[in-house]
């Protein structure tokens, strides 16, 4: 089922995107507490994915989003990165979304058209998996459970290079 209508890739404009972010961000690398924190949603921390087209974590994640029922997504830079990189933010037929060359090396948000599911593509690392079970077990190939775990194992195995993980473990545990 498409949930927003239309074909191909669409740029979003400035308002637009701006409207994403901050429905789904507090921060370049944090969700909305109040996003976040709806009954029946869960957020997870994994490990950080390769290239949407090629990388098995971006498979699982884009498998989330199908599974799920999302024929378009949204794609975002967490942050608005200059009025002159008008594809920062797109709507994107999920088959498509690998070809969406988001601007630099920037934080990334996928995210799902009704809102009810979205991951943050971190620079740093990690990435956060956010929406209902199904959802969130689907784009991690895992129960949240084993997600967990096995991402404080990565962030223990990580920790000189990324300090920061253990605490992020940590915080979703």
């Amino acid at each position: 089922m498409d949930r927003a209508g239309g074909r191909g890739m669409h740029n979003l404009s400035k308002e637009e995107s701006a409207r994403l972010r901050d429905h789904f961000l507090s921060s370049v690398r944090e969700f909305d507490v109040e996003w976040a924190t709806r009954p029946g949603r869960f957020v997870v921390p994994g490990p950080a994915v390769g290239p949407l087209a090629s990388d098995q974590g971006a498979a699982h994640i884009l498998n989330g989003f199908s599974w799920s029922g999302y024929d378009q997504i949204y794609g975002l830079t967490t942050e608005r990165l200059g009025k002159n990189k008008a594809d920062q933010a797109v709507l994107v037929n999920l088959e498509d979304i690998a070809e969406w060359r988001w601007p630099g090396r920037a934080d990334v948000l996928l995210a799902s058209t009704d809102h009810m599911a979205a991951v943050l593509l971190s620079t740093d690392d990690f990435i956060l998996v956010g929406g209902d079970r199904v959802f969130v077990e689907t784009a991690l190939g895992m129960t949240i459970d084993e997600a967990r775990t096995s991402f404080e194992a990565y962030a223990r195995e990580q920790a000189m290079q990324a300090p920061h993980l253990p605490a992020l473990a940590e915080q979703y545990r």
